[in-house]
């Protein structure tokens, strides 16, 4: 269990992120074993499909890398991502 600051980062994220307002789906449809990445808050359900990355750690990060400049992605991707590297970090920090 995450302690209560921990808690309030990413009661922060979500917020920022706009988590509420993102689309239920982002990214193209899942090719063969492609992978997909979930989140969950506040009763919504997000997932980011149609990308993939190599091993369990800094998720984020190597998606952002494997899909390109942060610049060029859809902004619907980029505040997933924002949000998933700040699970990520929460989660890492709590061990």
């Amino acid at each position: 269990m995450l302690e209560p600051q921990r808690l309030k980062k990413l009661e922060a994220a979500i917020s920022a992120a706009d988590f509420a307002s993102l689309p239920k789906q982002i990214g193209e449809a899942p090719k063969v074993n492609a992978q997909t990445y979930s989140l969950e808050a506040n009763g919504r359900f997000v997932r980011l499909q149609g990308v993939s990355s190599r091993g369990a750690k800094d998720l984020a990060t190597q998606i952002r890398k494997q899909q390109g400049v942060d610049r060029d992605l859809p902004l619907g991707m980029l505040r997933f991502l924002d949000l998933m590297q700040a699970v990520e970090t929460a989660v890492a920090d709590d061990k």
